[in-house]
């Protein structure tokens, strides 16, 4: 059975998160970053994801020319009488002639009371809200795909988490839940310690995949502010399924050697049985002011050095897994050449992802480290 994937805006990252939370090799999935689309072999479940937009299973596939096309429509028309549903979405993610319009059109109102249908363009979760059954011929890899939608994207779910955080200081350069939730999703362990955890972003995205989290950051003033979110994001998730997150808060006041040493908490909870998650020290937010250079030179600098002892701490307490993301700076062109990623005793799981958007000041450079 193959399976067709809508990836999100950074195609790369969904990639990596689709591979690590599957049996399927990297390698294997057929992908086209420019359409966002991947081939695959597995369903999925696009709300345990961050990064996919829809999950379709292949119901027939036919190389690309106007006979096969009719053979497509005989296919839709079989499929239909053995569904019997009243009412279908259908799209396409290419243009079609309105003489191949119509003719799909006659076919899907000779077998459902109610049709949607979009050309050349696929169904966001509004649409999917309003009609759950969605049918589709996908252009892609050489071939006219039809395909029967099995999962969408929650957006909504991530509108309603972020408005129930009462803390998001933007200011403090924090990343949006989603890439939060893709970090996580880059390893198994149940067992999370996030060092840079500000606002706790890791942990309110983690409470229906996670066990145990703990968190620290040497601003102790956030530590207040964690708590608050990690109790609106539980309650939040309290409506569909209760948790069973433990959360363990660390007040840090030294530097990371010194401060996972002293600590009680984390060095208890046998460190090399879990991962670190976290988005790092993030440095200042730009979208506030014109970005130069210099500016971000010296704060990528700052973070290379942080990492470095957080890396050094690490291999010493034989954490096996870190993942994370630092800055770099899109619209000045600008990658810091960080040298903490290099002779640590650990090894890059996949080369970085550059996440960011069009006109984002500051994007995020995603990376995992497994210990040699």
């Amino acid at each position: 059975m193959n399976y067709i994937y809508q990836l999100g805006h950074c195609p790369e990252l969904s990639l990596q998160e689709i591979s690590f939370l599957t049996s399927q090799n990297l390698n294997s999935l057929n992908a086209d970053l420019k359409s966002k689309l991947a081939l695959g072999k597995e369903s999925l479940d696009c709300n345990s994801l961050a990064s996919v937009v829809w999950s379709a299973q292949v119901l027939a596939s036919v190389p690309v020319n106007g006979e096969n096309w009719n053979e497509l429509n005989e296919n839709l028309a079989i499929v239909l009488d053995t569904t019997k549903l009243r009412e279908i979405g259908f799209f396409t993610n290419f243009p079609v002639s309105s003489k191949s319009k119509n003719e799909i059109y006659e076919i899907l109102k000779s077998k459902c009371k109610r049709v949607s249908m979009l050309i050349a363009l696929a169904p966001n979760y509004g649409y999917w809200k309003k009609t759950k059954h969605w049918y589709g011929i996908i252009r892609f890899n050489g071939n006219f795909n039809l395909i029967k939608i099995e999962s969408m994207a929650d957006q909504q779910y991530w509108n309603e988490l972020e408005a129930s955080l009462p803390k998001t200081d933007l200011a403090r350069g924090v990343i949006n839940l989603k890439l939060a939730k893709a970090l996580l999703n880059l390893t198994n362990n149940t067992k999370i310690w996030d060092p840079f955890a500000g606002q706790g972003r890791i942990v309110c995205v983690g409470l229906k995949s996670k066990k145990h989290f703990f968190t620290s950051d040497i601003d102790k003033t956030v530590l207040g502010d964690l708590e608050e979110n990690f109790d609106a994001a539980f309650e939040y998730e309290l409506k569909n399924k209760k948790p069973d997150t433990v959360l363990q808060l660390a007040t840090l006041d030294q530097n990371f050697a010194e401060d996972a040493q002293k600590n009680k908490t984390i060095l208890d909870a046998s460190p090399e049985n879990m991962a670190i998650v976290t988005e790092g020290h993030l440095g200042f937010n730009p979208s506030r002011m014109d970005i130069k250079k210099p500016k971000a030179t010296d704060e990528s600098t700052k973070i290379d050095y942080l990492w470095q002892g957080l890396l050094a701490k690490s291999k010493s307490l034989g954490i096996k897994e870190i993942v994370g993301c630092v800055p770099f700076y899109p619209q000045i062109k600008y990658l810091p050449k960080y040298t903490f990623m290099k002779d640590n005793g650990y090894s890059l799981a996949f080369e970085p992802v550059e996440y960011s958007r069009a006109k984002s000041q500051v994007g995020h450079l995603v990376f995992k480290l497994v210990l040699e």
